[in-house]
């Protein structure tokens, strides 16, 4: 803990309770003539499971944001990149294909294959553990529940910033469904639907689909082929079985597949233009424009993936309920670019350096169980319970000439010239032998290509064969006492105690064969059981908070909390490292209040916490094998911030939505070399490894200011044809200057910028019919949402927020 930063949070935080509390009535109170004649109105309830049982959002000391179907819908909310813009506490952005989520300001800081987020993403309870699979579920949800700061209790693994939940839309014993359809700007096209009802008496159930095409951003001008399109289908089926009264089970089955070239860094630049000795071996191939990318073959994403679970319920009485939920997820995915950003030829024979096209294939298999028993009493409301994971990965990356193979000359590199190993030497030292070529593509993951055109091509020079596996369990509960109950004067306080007990394995082979020089000298190879390495993690995370029911519409509560994400492999050759794990504590006091009969929420939390041994990676050029991965753990960040949300009904046609989010997150003891530091590249002529004490630099993804406002006004009311209303949206998202890397390089960061959204709306009398015409990003702002450092080309890559796009949507339920 840090006092002076608890003092400026709490210094931060007293005024504006203050102001809300002694404001809210007389400032409130100037209702339009309208509002003062019309029949009572105030928003709904929201009912949130943030806390693995149903409660309403006013009633828990959580700090939760949420949005419903409708609005999602209103605001063309489609990925998780789009929520950020409507929760100023989230971040998020992509680089090879992988999820980068943050909230605030802890999230997964390495690009590397197999490494786990630090913020958890749940589909109804159920973990999706790959970062890459993390953006296939916004379709037919009920509602989104983004849970901010440390879950330790609740969420356990990979909750140490916070978890994001999609609630799906559940069958009804009445028909119920949708179909709605989007054209837009690109080629947009993008169709989606749900039907559920009753099938019998006993057994209920749902499918829902969802459809997304569209033409590039931008385009790869040596093939003429579109780059950053979108090519996806999703679906989703519920089958809900009423065993009887007091029992029922649910069968639920997804999938989802993307085949397109979206997700790959573009060019900013190279990384040392001052500097012509380190000038980028592949220059001259770069697009001139910032959403192209130049390439002799096209980037390619390809994605597939399903999950089958089941969630058995039992509500034995009124008081007891308990739950088993298990799954389990596959996940296979394969992304190829050329990592020097250029459609020069990168190899040997041309460049006089190693070539860069890179491909990395991704297979996960994941099995999750979940046991729960909830309890609700006139003084205690609590849940505890058991949770299983494990997974399974199998990794490969490869770099070669092309997406496939490797560059004339590698058959008789890895035929003839004598293999050895790197460290750590086999028993008794001495040689592999020579490879084969078809054990040297064996590795490289392309065998089957090998029979499929019955010849033997040239493997490529970098092959890295990975097994990353992790098996956890843990016992967790949480609970809120009312000591009313024991002690008269504590009627309007209640005590919270929850914890979590886990222990985590986790383990990683990295086989790899690597024709040294550039694919010039003899090759390199490790085996699988020469970099097995195994470790075992165990953690409590405690959780302790008052609450105190201040007013009937105000709670005021203080919360300590703890979280943990187990050590981590990484996918590298040779590599036998796994570190240390992240741990974090974490200091909130909050404030839940609603005004007004319950027209204008008023939300705001305050927190403060430390964070060990956050887990980093990033890439340095090495002359042998083209780049050289560091992963290593950061030792100390901390944090403190401020977050303020704001819902109001202002008239019966008016109704308003805001988020602030302050945040001031730094590292306090980090010391590490910053790729881009010429003196830290084997290349130049005054290389000496120099590195830089980071201590008061921002940490990743963590602008200072963050914020958003929307607003909704209905122009007619029932006027319109089927008595329909014509709603006027608007929403303005601003972003504080924002740091890619924790060395705080203006190249590598986003400055400050501020983006607006609109949209007119009709809905009929009875809610059937849906019709709108949308604008997103309308200042057409150019923004990057992550950088990367490519080594192998001595340049820098960025992929962007999507630019400006509208169109027109219309919809029917039924």
């Amino acid at each position: 803990m840090r006092i002076p930063s608890a003092s400026r949070l709490l210094s931060a935080v007293a005024p504006i309770a203050i102001m809300i509390s002694a404001s809210g009535s007389s400032a409130l109170a100037q209702e339009s003539n309208e509002a003062q004649s019309a029949t009572v109105f105030q928003l709904e309830e929201i009912l949130v499971t943030a806390t693995r049982r149903e409660q309403s959002l006013q009633d828990i000391s959580t700090s939760v944001s949420t949005m419903g179907m409708d609005e999602l819908q209103k605001q063309q909310i489609n990925t998780i990149e789009d929520i950020q813009f409507m929760m100023p506490s989230i971040t998020m952005g992509q680089d090879m294909r992988a999820a980068k989520l943050f909230i605030r300001g802890v999230g997964v800081n390495t690009s590397t294959s197999g490494v786990q987020g630090s913020v958890a993403v749940h589909v109804d309870g159920v973990v999706v553990g790959r970062p890459e699979a993390q953006t296939f579920s916004m379709f037919d949800l009920q509602r989104v529940e983004v849970v901010r700061g440390p879950q330790g209790s609740l969420y356990g693994r990979n909750a140490v910033g916070g978890s994001i939940n999609f609630i799906t839309a559940k069958p009804t014993e009445e028909v119920d469904g949708y179909v709605r359809a989007t054209i837009g700007k690109f080629g947009q096209l993008t169709t989606e639907g749900a039907l559920g009802g009753a099938i019998t008496d006993n057994i209920l159930g749902r499918v829902a689909y969802k459809t997304e095409n569209r033409n590039g951003f931008g385009e790869n001008p040596v093939t003429g082929n579109d780059v950053d399109d979108l090519n996806r289908k999703m679906a989703r089926m519920h089958l809900d079985f009423l065993i009887s009264e007091n029992v029922d089970a649910r069968l639920t089955a997804d999938w989802f597949r993307q085949d397109d070239a979206s997700g790959s860094l573009k060019f900013i630049r190279e990384t040392f233009p001052d500097i012509p000795a380190l000038r980028s071996p592949v220059r001259g191939g770069f697009a001139t424009k910032p959403r192209d990318l130049a390439g002799r073959f096209d980037p390619a994403t390809e994605m597939e993936g399903w999950s089958v679970s089941t969630e058995l319920n039992w509500f034995v009485n009124d008081m007891i309920s308990l739950k088993s939920l298990t799954s389990f997820r596959n996940f296979e995915g394969s992304f190829t670019q050329d990592l020097g950003i250029s459609a020069i030829v990168a190899d040997l024979s041309t460049t006089g350096t190693g070539n860069t096209f890179q491909r990395r294939d991704l297979s996960s298999d994941q099995w999750t169980t979940e046991l729960q028993a909830t309890v609700s009493t006139s003084w205690l409301d609590g849940v505890v319970g058991f949770f299983y994971f494990n997974e399974q990965q199998s990794p490969t990356n490869t770099v070669g000439l092309e997406p496939n193979f490797g560059s004339p000359g590698n058959l008789d590199a890895f035929a003839n010239r004598l293999t050895f190993l790197g460290p750590p030497p086999p028993p008794g030292g001495g040689v592999l032998p020579n490879l084969t070529p078809l054990e040297a593509h064996a590795t490289c993951n392309t065998l089957k290509l090998v029979n499929d055109l019955q010849e033997i091509p040239e493997p490529k020079r970098v092959c890295i064969d990975s097994q990353l596996n992790s098996d956890a369990w843990a016992i967790f509960g949480q609970a809120t006492v009312q000591l009313g109950e024991f002690v008269d004067a504590l009627e309007t306080v209640r005590l919270k105690l929850g914890g979590r007990y886990t222990r985590e394995t986790v383990d990683s082979t990295n086989a790899a064969n690597i024709i040294l020089g550039l694919g010039a000298g003899p090759v390199m190879r490790f085996t699988a059981e020469q970099t097995f390495i195994k470790r075992t993690f165990e953690e409590f995370t405690p959780e302790v908070g008052l609450e105190w029911q201040a007013m009937p519409n105000m709670m005021l509560y203080y919360t300590y909390s703890e979280g943990f994400k187990a050590g981590s492999p990484e996918n590298n050759a040779g590599s036998r490292t796994i570190l240390e794990p992240e741990t974090i504590k974490n200091h909130e006091f909050g404030l839940k209040s609603s005004w007004l009969d319950g027209r204008i929420q008023a939300n705001m939390s305050g927190f403060f916490y430390d964070l060990t041994n956050l887990q980093v990676n990033r890439t340095f050029p090495d002359p042998s094998v083209g780049f050289l991965i560091v992963f290593e753990n950061a030792a100390e960040m901390s944090a403190h911030g401020v977050e303020l949300d704001l819902s109001a009904h202002i008239t019966p046609r008016f109704r308003v939505n805001g988020a602030v989010a302050y945040l001031d997150s730094t590292f306090n003891d980090f010391v590490s070399a910053n790729p881009i530091d010429p003196r830290n590249n084997p290349n130049y002529e005054n290389f000496n490894p120099t590195e830089l004490d980071l201590a008061g630099n921002r940490t990743r993804n963590s602008p200072k200011w963050a914020g958003n406002f929307s607003a909704q006004y209905d122009l007619f009311v029932g006027t319109l044809p089927y008595d329909g209303t014509m709603t006027l949206v608007g929403s303005v998202s601003y972003r504080g200057e924002t740091f890619f890397t924790e060395f705080n390089d203006d190249i590598q960061s986003e400055d400050k910028f501020a983006t607006l959204d609109a949209s007119i709306r009709y809905e009929s009398g009875d809610g059937k019919i849906s019709a709108e015409f949308w604008g997103k990003n309308l200042t057409d702002q150019l923004r990057k949402s992550a950088t990367f450092d490519l080594a192998t080309a001595e340049v820098i890559g960025a992929n962007y927020h999507p630019p400006r796009t509208f169109g027109f949507s219309i919809g029917y339920h039924f």
